[in-house]
């Protein structure tokens, strides 16, 4: 590539890089001004506006819009769902669906983990269990609970 096509890509890399780092500095003013505010709504509203201030973290981008949180409500309604459908109303395939379980386990507490499995035959998901251990008939991811950092 020549360093014409580079340099208009890098400017906007560079602005891109300023405005979330000004958004970050604002972000930062207006936390500590609402810290120091004696009535717990504006904290609340802050935490609303950005969670992350106040280390609050979404599964699956947050809200009750994320697919990943359709998906599961979805699953936790009706515990069994055929691929098409997931598919008709989701427009997700196998390959996000099984990215989503991945994610919801690793993320959510143990007492709160869905179990769900895929049956690659007949294309259902079938919610197999709940909480912290997974079910003996449970065919799919386990999150490793152990630390595998070398020391």
């Amino acid at each position: 590539m020549s360093n014409e096509t580079q340099d208009p890509k890098v400017a906007k890399k560079q602005a891109k890089e300023a405005r979330k780092k000004a958004r970050n500095e604002a972000f930062a003013i207006l936390k500590e001004l609402v810290d120091g505010q004696k009535d717990p709504k504006f904290k609340e509203a802050l935490s609303t506006v950005r969670p992350s201030i106040y280390g609050i973290q979404r599964v699956g981008g947050g809200g009750g819009s994320s697919i990943a949180t359709k998906f599961m409500q979805m699953m936790n309604e009706k515990t069994q769902v055929a691929e098409d459908v997931v598919f008709k109303e989701l427009k997700i395939g196998r390959k996000e669906c099984a990215s989503i379980i991945r994610k919801t386990l690793r993320k959510s507490e143990k007492e709160a983990r869905v179990w769900i499995n895929f049956d690659p035959k007949t294309g259902i998901y079938k919610i197999v269990g709940r909480g912290p251990k997974a079910p003996d008939n449970y065919t799919g991811y386990v999150p490793i609970e152990e630390n595998t950092k070398l020391k």
